[in-house]
């Protein structure tokens, strides 16, 4: 609102800070995310909606309310589809701080010579994305002495990775292609000094006629808001 009445100019940014931060109602949620994620065309400054691009350098935020909403596999496509030219072969593949490395990004005027960073600090959020929506892993306490492990919705059906932490690194491995039987497997490997609660209640959608083993040893699964520790070393989950 401005001077008490509805602006007529509005954002992907502030949009996806809706949904990043949980603010939206379930209603207004689905209506945000179906127009963030309408194809239709940009010149990188102002979609065919009327709605104004974020930035590559505020991304996150976008990126973030989406896959909060569960629109992992469409949020990575939107990245790619965006983010990719900054990485093809002959440039120095970082991310850049506009969707240009000559322009002021706001209004589409270029000018002579380079004006904007090609290896912006505030567009190296693709790791916390990753790590979290992909990986499953959310930092719990500073320092990442605890995190929380869960299974991830991204449609991926095997992904592997590591975390560097001031530890060493935290690694995970999910094998969803139920491989083993009718189970799917998870692998992680845990650096001295860290704590992983293990979210049960997201490997199972329901508890019938199913099962969970840990390291060969078959887990109660009745209460599945339950979190499982695991301390330093390999483990292994079938689920």
């Amino acid at each position: 609102m401005i001077d008490g009445e509805l602006s007529d100019m509005f954002s992907e940014h502030a949009n996806a800070m809706a949904l990043a931060l949980n603010v939206a109602t379930e209603e207004q949620a689905k209506a945000i995310a179906l127009q963030l994620l309408s194809r239709d065309n940009h010149d990188y400054i102002r979609r065919e909606s009327g709605i104004t691009m974020v930035t590559p350098a505020m991304s996150y935020f976008l990126h973030k309310g989406l896959c909060e909403q569960g629109h992992i596999s469409e949020s990575l496509a939107m990245f790619r589809n965006r983010f990719e030219k900054m990485l093809q072969t002959g440039t120095n593949q970082t991310l850049w701080e506009e969707w240009w490395l000559t322009g002021t990004g706001r209004n589409g005027t270029f000018v002579s010579g380079r004006t904007r960073s090609d290896a912006q600090t505030e567009s190296a959020f693709p790791p916390a994305l990753f790590g979290e929506y992909i990986l499953g892993i959310r930092p719990v306490k500073p320092g990442l002495k605890e995190v929380n492990l869960y299974l991830p919705n991204s449609g991926l059906k095997s992904v592997s990775g590591a975390l560097p932490t001031p530890m060493g690194n935290l690694q995970v491995e999910w094998n969803l292609a139920e491989s083993r039987g009718d189970f799917r497997t998870l692998s992680v490997t845990i650096p001295e000094g860290m704590m992983v609660k293990l979210d049960l209640s997201s490997l199972l959608p329901s508890i019938e006629g199913r099962s969970i083993w840990i390291n060969d040893k078959a887990v109660d699964i009745s209460n599945l808001k339950d979190f499982f520790l695991l301390k330093q070393g390999q483990h292994s989950v079938s689920f």
